[in-house]
């Protein structure tokens, strides 16, 4: 559908930039071909605001006003109609006893550009937002996706933010090999940033419906979630006779603690927990950088660049130096 790009039962997501690029807007009331003074006059938002209220950038003005002014003259009557229509096909009184309506659909949002990756999993670029005038890129909103999520590690989160918030700049004239680059100049951080600050944090439960043995052996059950088997990891390690002189220092994993977790090297471990800011540096397996990179960065950025018809990215095109 051209216009109705998303729906719901109480929202309605539209895009009219065919028209706003066909009818030339901006143009048009440049050149007074349409008297927007006197068009504002009519609708209380689209009157509060001028071009000052974003700092002087004319094209977001004018396609914030464009945009007020269609759902002034154009949505409301069109809601009010159909609307009030459903309600006397329902039995239903289109009016409250104080004579307002008793529907209504309002305009709560106008925004630059949004990506959808899925059904409720959304990337929001606001320039209006419930009568307050945004700049692009001023305040990217996420739904649904990792960026926002509290089991991603803060240095993760505010590195998939920056990303975001350039592919969102960008736009329809995506420069991918400068994404890329970006990318590169966080793996190279990635390392220096401490094993506790790129791993991943969640809290432990169910661990003995899923841990069989973590004694002499790791033994988990079918369908294992990955914080269960990074904390089955932690338990055998310490639990070595190897490393009983830790035992007072390094105590099992139970329910309901919070974890953080890590990729490693050692294929018969595969993910490797701890109790959250313990690292237990002296026992603790070699860390599996890429496949970290991989999981908290790449992953989650691969949802939005296969959303825009990009490639993949695999932890092999983001060339890195080893650290000595």
């Amino acid at each position: 559908n051209k216009v109705v790009k998303y729906a719901d039962t109480d929202s309605i997501m539209t895009s009219l930039k065919w028209l706003y690029q066909k009818l030339d807007w901006q143009e048009w009331c440049e050149s007074g071909k349409i008297d927007l003074e006197e068009l504002k006059k009519q609708s209380k938002t689209a009157s509060k605001l001028s071009i000052d209220s974003y700092k002087g950038n004319k094209e977001v003005y004018y396609r914030v006003q464009f945009y007020l002014i269609m759902d002034k003259y154009v949505f409301q009557p069109m809601f009010e109609r159909i609307l009030s229509a459903y309600c006397l096909k329902h039995n239903a009184s289109p009016l409250m006893r104080d004579g307002a309506h008793s529907y209504g659909l309002g305009l709560e949002q106008i925004n630059k550009n949004m990506l959808w990756t899925g059904k409720k999993y959304y990337i929001k670029n606001p320039i209006w937002d419930d009568g307050t005038p945004l700049l692009p890129e001023e305040e990217i909103q996420v739904k649904g996706l990792p960026i926002n999520k509290s089991s991603f590690p803060e240095f993760v989160r505010n590195n998939l933010k920056v990303i975001v918030k350039e592919v969102m700049k960008q736009g329809e004239n995506m420069n991918f090999s400068s994404i890329v680059k970006m990318i590169k100049q966080i793996r190279e951080s990635f390392e220096l940033a401490g094993v506790e600050n790129i791993s991943m944090a969640e809290r432990l439960n169910k661990y003995h419906a899923y841990c069989i043995n973590d004694k002499e052996e790791i033994v988990l059950s079918s369908g294992c979630p990955r914080n269960v088997r990074a904390s089955a990891s932690y338990n055998y390690i310490i639990q070595k006779e190897s490393n009983a002189k830790y035992a007072s220092k390094y105590k099992p994993i139970k329910d309901g603690i919070k974890i953080q977790y890590f990729m490693v090297k050692d294929p018969n471990l595969e993910v490797f927990g701890f109790p959250a800011g313990e690292l237990p540096f002296e026992v603790m397996p070699e860390i599996d950088w890429e496949k970290q990179f991989d999981l908290t960065i790449l992953s989650p950025l691969n949802l939005v660049f296969t959303a825009i018809n990009m490639e993949k990215l695999d932890s092999n095109l983001i060339c890195f130096s080893p650290l000595i």
